[in-house]
């Protein structure tokens, strides 16, 4: 869709006029905008019809959202739906429109990132701070995170009998909390039961 006189145009100039009275930033209305003119072209050529704000359907909606999905993240996608339901939210309260098509359309599932783990160099750094600090506690809790990998509230919970140490081999038990099942016995490397 090419920007200039077009009734889109001014519909958008309008809705960002109102955004900037709502206090929203340059940074929201840019990408909105930019959304809702993706939107527009992408309506014209799926529908074959010129776009009307009365005219799109939650199916558009959803079909739009599909669309997108088959070669966006999902943060992308969700974020064009956002901008889609934030133009017809300000077309319900403004009475140019009866209903918001995008209301009752679901974004799409975002699978939650995992951790990031440290790397190498930045734990032989931490590691050697805390032994070069000389607190042989500190020391030996950030080693058994280090060589297990559990959870700082598990090490938490842990007590002195829940150490099995021995001259060839080391087990701590972890026992039953907030996330994890029963007990369970996890080895400790040499490293960890020095």
């Amino acid at each position: 869709m090419s920007q200039g006189n077009s009734p889109h145009e001014a519909l958008l100039n309008d809705l960002a006029a109102a955004l900037r009275a709502r206090d929203r930033s340059e940074l929201t209305i840019k990408p909105y905008l930019s959304d809702l003119r993706q939107f527009v072209a992408w309506f014209e050529e799926y529908a074959g019809a010129q776009f009307r704000l009365e005219a799109i359907t939650e199916y558009d909606v959803r079909e739009w959202r599909d669309h997108l999905a088959a070669t966006m993240k999902p943060a992308s996608v969700n974020r064009k739906l956002s901008s889609l339901a934030a133009l017809y939210h300000w077309a319900e309260e403004t009475k140019q429109v009866n209903q918001n098509p995008a209301r009752y359309v679901n974004g799409v599932d975002q699978q939650p990132v995992a951790p990031k783990a440290l790397g190498k160099q930045a734990l032989a750094r931490i590691l050697h701070q805390v032994h070069a600090g000389g607190n042989w506690r500190d020391a030996a809790l950030l080693e058994l995170l280090a060589a297990t990998g559990l959870r700082a509230s598990e090490v938490a919970g842990l007590q002195v009998g829940d150490l099995d140490l021995g001259e060839r081999h080391g087990w701590v038990t972890v026992r039953a909390g907030q996330y994890q099942g029963p007990a369970r016995a996890v080895g400790l490397p040499g490293g960890a039961r020095l």
